[in-house]
């Protein structure tokens, strides 16, 4: 008895040093083995279920015990289902937990000594040490003699199992959940043939949105066929669908917008269900050891591809784009989806920048008015199929709204002031030109020519007196069919702008009829430009034949300047005959500038 007394104690004095096992001699600071457990994040699963089968009492006892200690992630690799399944079942609990347990106190090396040992639950566990690393029965020892006050603690990377039930389904990669699902298997011969399994059965994690047979029985037989044969395309297609990191459909809702394995942007919307592009969510958060399926009802399409996977109706193809995410949710809030699914339209798509544009209290209040975003939307939208080409050939067409749009070859294309930055983009029921502002229908303000528009401005009053004073009234009321008259843009001087002039000299000005005109002809460019369009050039000829420098003092959409004193107070008002800002100063004239004066009359006005 005393040999084997002394026999222990020598083994208990040795190192542990097998493999990559870590082992711990240092007392756990007065802690029993329940308390070590709940002390270390990683076991809390191992804590959960102690407390669920019932044995905490136990295992917080006098002992001593040995315990296997399954980590976290031991337990993530069983099933989800079969894992809730067995945490509710405490009968069974119990068994698989008690076979966790010896009712001693053994070190590594004791147990490596003896090879087999009697657990609580009645059957015996395998100590071995193959290819240099410990396992107990199949589970490796990730770190060993971890000292309680009541025994030891072996900490394993899986979960054991008693001879006497049957093997816990345990949690397969993302490859091996689809060749699982049967729905899936399309999708296991696209892999396949793509070359993707080897990547997918990988650490990972990934997350993988997983088309159904029925989302690629969508694509014309011939098409798949071609795409199953092209390994280049077929893996630019795929990897689409493929995201580095494991998220669930809470997180990707969270995070809407989602980076793909190629850097590619994905849209999640959760819309009566989870939205990914123009696919849904069927199966959500399918787990397996590597990442996570969620399983979806279209095949997803890069706005970049070079092959038409298959044919998309005018919202399909908007919901496919990421760039429209926002023409999307507007489409949705204006109850204009059904009509664009039906019939043949075509339409101007604003991208998610051309929307940023609009300041954001302003595009939360367009949204949330149901009549008047139905309005804007519509004047998007085209009866019938027009390419650029027929639009450009015809240059006015008439929107569901009822105003009609131009469309004009100026430095590029543009529809009214937008440019188009993508034509001809085929949809089933139409076409879509992509463009990078929203187009505004016409107001009653803007159904007014310039003058008129001046008129109904009480702050304008001033300059009307002036444009009435110099015969400018006239010239100004022009319309763009006139020869040599507009569109006009106009820089107008609010009343406040002419009080900033002596009274006596702005009494002077306004009966001083030449100068008058000269100066007010240089508040004048002939042409329709937006302050954007104003500031991208920077200078602009007058009708008064001298130049105004237009810049954008700053970061702020809205803080322009005219000849670098003059603050434009609002923008881009539309008038029938072109389009006015409101700026806060009278503009010197260049030649005043230079002598400061000119005579007018007995007096000098000085501008």
């Amino acid at each position: 008895m005393r040999v084997l007394f002394v026999l222990a104690s020598i083994l208990r004095a040795s190192a542990c040093n097998v493999g990559d096992v870590d082992c711990m001699t240092i007392e756990a600071q007065g802690k029993n083995i329940v308390e070590l457990a709940q002390s270390q994040s990683d076991l809390s699963t191992l804590v959960a279920a102690l407390s669920a089968g019932g044995l905490t009492g136990t295992l917080s006892g006098k002992g001593p015990f040995t315990v296997f200690a399954p980590t976290n992630e031991a337990f993530a690799k069983i099933q989800p289902t079969a894992l809730q399944a067995l945490l509710q079942n405490k009968a069974t609990l119990d068994k698989v937990l008690e076979y966790h347990v010896i009712a001693a106190d053994f070190r590594m090396k004791e147990l490596m000594a003896v090879k087999v040992a009697k657990t609580l639950e009645g059957d015996t566990v395998k100590v071995d040490d193959p290819e240099n690393k410990i396992v107990v029965n199949q589970a490796n020892v990730l770190t060993a003699d971890v000292a309680a006050t009541n025994g030891y603690v072996h900490i394993i990377d899986s979960v054991l199992m008693p001879p006497s039930l049957p093997p816990l389904p345990l949690k397969v990669n993302i490859v091996q959940t689809a060749q699982r699902t049967a729905d899936l298997s399309t999708l296991v011969a696209a892999l396949s043939a793509g070359k993707l399994v080897d990547a997918l059965e990988g650490k990972g994690p990934f997350t993988v949105f997983a088309p159904t047979n029925e989302a690629f029985a969508k694509i014309p037989q011939g098409t798949l066929t071609t795409l199953l044969k092209n390994t280049k395309l077929l893996d630019q297609l795929l990897e689409y669908h493929v995201l580095s990191g494991a998220f669930t459909a809470r997180d990707l809702i969270a995070t809407k917008v989602v980076s793909t394995l190629e850097k590619e942007q994905l849209v999640v919307r959760n819309m009566n269900g989870v939205m990914v592009n123009n696919a849904k969510v069927v199966t959500a958060d399918v787990g397996a050891s590597n990442g996570f399926v969620h399983i979806i009802d279209h095949v997803l399409v890069p706005p970049w591809f070079p092959e038409t996977v298959y044919p998309m109706n005018i919202v399909e193809l908007a919901e496919s784009q990421p760039d429209l995410a926002t023409l999307v949710t507007a489409v949705v809030a204006g109850k204009l989806a059904p009509t664009l699914s039906s019939n043949q339209f075509t339409v101007f798509a604003p991208t998610n920048e051309a929307f940023a544009k609009i300041p954001t209290a302003t595009l939360q209040k367009l949204l949330a008015d149901t009549a008047a975003l139905d309005k804007v939307l519509e004047y998007h939208v085209l009866p019938g199929h027009f390419t650029m080409r027929d639009l450009m050939s015809v240059q006015k067409a008439q929107t569901l709204e009822g105003a009609a749009v131009t469309v004009m070859s100026n430095n590029g294309i543009k529809v009214n002031d937008a440019n188009v930055l993508k034509a001809d983009i085929a949809a089933s029921n139409g076409v879509v030109h992509v463009i990078d502002s929203v187009l505004m229908p016409p107001t009653e303000t803007s159904k007014k020519n310039i003058v008129q528009l001046a008129q109904s401005q009480r702050e304008l009053s001033t300059l009307v007196t002036a444009l009435t004073a110099a015969d400018l009234t006239g010239f100004l009321s022009q319309t763009e069919a006139y020869i040599g008259g507009g569109p006009f843009t106009v820089l107008a001087p609010t009343n406040e702008a002419f009080a900033k002039i002596p009274k006596y000299a702005l009494q002077a000005l306004l009966k001083n009829k030449q100068l008058l005109r000269k100066v007010l002809e240089y508040h004048v460019i002939r042409g329709k430009f937006t302050i954007e369009d104003l500031a991208r050039a920077r200078t602009a000829r007058t009708v008064e034949s001298n130049f105004v420098d237009v810049s954008k003092r700053g970061w702020s959409s809205d803080n322009f300047v005219v000849n670098k004193h003059s603050v434009v107070l609002t923008a881009d008002v539309e008038a029938s005959n072109g389009i006015v800002h409101i700026i806060d100063s009278v503009l010197t004239l260049p030649a005043l500038s230079a002598t400061g004066s000119e005579k007018a009359g007995d007096s000098t006005v000085v501008v």
